[in-house]
């Protein structure tokens, strides 16, 4: 009843703050991101200090415009939807869906919407917008592809778009053309398979590969607009640096509302690529699922892209046996020149634990279960403890939550763990019940670059499950026959006292009222009553 009635107040405070007729100040601000500029990119909306995405369901053409008015231009010449310029961050939230603007709007948030952290929307559905500019003789896009940096190409002439024709065409031109729209190099040349609907402007161009514009080549501009030709494709990428990621380190991208699932991107030489299908099996999926720090099992999908990753494609033709730790130790084809598009990367979900609970800790890769790599669980994985700050008390905290006695060493090395490094900085008194109950830094947030400083600990012998069971045994017996001896000792008292009370009563059962007090004895009247209650035959 308490989670509906928060849910409740969310929705109410939700529909306050984003009810079309009135926004908080500051949530009415948009942006374009991940474009080829300024004029074209995925939309989000700034709300309480955070940049949230749209969803694309009933977006349009009317509703881009809206958008691109906002930011200044005169019009949107497309809308995007399914993630074209990519999705979103996993942690960042979809603050609109549903949205139907008349048009008439001079801001996004003026529009009818559904909003408020969007739930049942994840971000390869985002929304995106191409506004209308005023281009330049030779200025170069991608077009009909599925991102941004991946389509038909066409360059700009005589006030209007045309195609580029692959007579002569190859990678120096194709490198040219992917520096131009301001990406670091080609994944892929290609035949467009959807032909463009405008003049084919280039018939033949030939470049060194260093120059800085595909107009510098040695070109020849076409007065045909009918040349029978193939249209040129390009994909090309952009170097993702991340540094927080180490070498060999992966993660499940663009899979957030979905636990433990994703694409599956590998850090490498500075950046996040992604793994190609060819070769992959169930063996390779539990490797990267045990790293991870999920359960090592899972299911493997191919052939479905993720629409936002302009990376490059790092490995293919992994073969691993299983007991590796890291898909970078599993043996392959070597880094890049795969020859693989993003169309054949791996995703894949994992299996999760749902039989622990968030705070759980346990001891794994000791020669018995009282030592061992502390690993803690936390959102469905299981991950190492950073030894920062690491301590006696700390570890006595672990072993005892674990049920055992008491700590033989807080410091002892079990080997490079595995799974995402969860705690650090941690420091506890000693008495708390549980490790994340100790001071600790935020989740995920450590002092550690790698699993060489995974902490390790060993406990004493676990206290039985039935000592405390046995000892209230022990203390109820003892009381009964406390009870049962004190009553016995009491019985026997009054026994005696009895015995002893009985003669006088005998005595005194005969007497008669003889004017003295009751209990009173007197020989005299004993023998007198005695020889009243005489027979008359006894007397002679």
């Amino acid at each position: 009843m308490l989670t509906f009635f928060k849910a409740c107040i969310l929705v109410l405070l939700c529909g306050i703050a984003f009810a079309h007729v009135g926004v908080p100040a500051g949530a009415a601000d948009v942006r374009l991101v991940d474009g080829s500029g300024s004029y074209e990119g995925r939309v989000e909306v700034l709300y309480d200090s955070q940049w949230g995405t749209v969803c694309h369901n009933y977006w349009d053409i009317v509703d881009a415009s809206v958008v691109c008015k906002q930011l200044g231009f005169a019009n949107a010449t497309d809308s995007f939807r399914y993630a074209y310029f990519g999705g979103g961050s996993p942690d960042q939230p979809i603050y609109l869906d549903d949205v139907r603007c008349s048009g008439n709007e001079t801001e996004l948030t003026d529009c009818e919407y559904r909003g408020c952290d969007v739930k049942g929307c994840i971000h390869y559905y985002d929304a995106g917008v191409r506004c209308f500019i005023d281009h330049s003789e030779g200025d170069v896009r991608l077009t009909d592809g599925p991102t941004s940096r991946d389509g038909r190409l066409e360059i700009y002439h005589n006030n209007e778009w045309g195609t580029v024709c692959n007579t002569t065409w190859g990678p120096e031109e194709a490198e040219v053309t992917c520096r131009q729209l301001g990406n670091d190099g080609v994944n892929n040349v290609y035949y467009s398979p959807t032909p463009g609907n405008g003049s084919v402007h280039l018939s033949r161009v030939d470049c060194t590969g260093s120059e800085t514009e595909l107009v510098d080549c040695n070109v020849t501009f076409s007065d045909d607009g009918d040349i029978p030709c193939a249209d040129v494709g390009v994909d090309c990428f952009t170097l993702l640096t991340d540094s927080s990621a180490t070498e060999g380190e992966i993660r499940l991208s663009w899979g957030s509302t979905i636990p433990a699932f994703g694409h599956l991107q590998i850090y490498h030489s500075n950046s996040w690529g992604t793994v190609c299908t060819d070769g992959w099996d169930d063996y390779d999926t539990q490797v990267v699922c045990r790293q991870l720090g999920y359960l090592p099992t899972g299911i493997i999908y191919g052939s479905n892209p993720d629409p936002g990753f302009i990376g490059p494609v790092h490995l293919s033709e992994v073969s691993c046996t299983g007991d590796e730790y890291k898909l970078s130790n599993c043996p392959h084809d070597g880094w890049g020149d795969t020859g693989c598009r993003h169309t054949k990367d791996v995703w894949l979900q994992c299996s999760a634990d749902y039989t622990a609970a968030d705070g759980d800790v346990r001891l794994v890769d000791g020669e018995n279960s009282l030592g061992g790599r502390v690993q803690v669980f936390h959102d469905l994985k299981w991950g190492t403890v950073c030894n920062d700050s690491w301590s006696y008390e700390n570890a006595l905290v672990v072993c005892r939550q674990l049920g055992y006695r008491d700590v033989v060493s807080s410091y002892h090395d079990f080997g490079p763990g595995y799974g995402p490094i969860l705690l650090g900085g941690v420091v506890c008194s000693g008495d708390e019940n549980a490790l994340t109950n100790c001071s600790h830094k935020e989740w995920g947030v450590t002092s550690c670059t790698s699993h060489e400083q995974d902490v390790g600990v060993k406990c004493t012998e676990r206290i039985p499950d039935n000592h405390f069971k046995m000892a209230g045994w022990v203390i109820a017996l003892t009381v009964l026959a406390s009870v049962v001896g004190f009553s016995f000792l009491v019985g026997l008292i009054a026994c005696l006292c009895s015995m002893k009370e009985k003669p006088w009563r005998v005595a005194t059962s005969g007497i008669k009222d003889s004017g003295q007090p009751y209990g009173y004895t007197d020989s005299a009247a004993l023998a007198q009553d005695d020889v009243m209650y005489r027979s008359p035959d006894d007397i002679q």
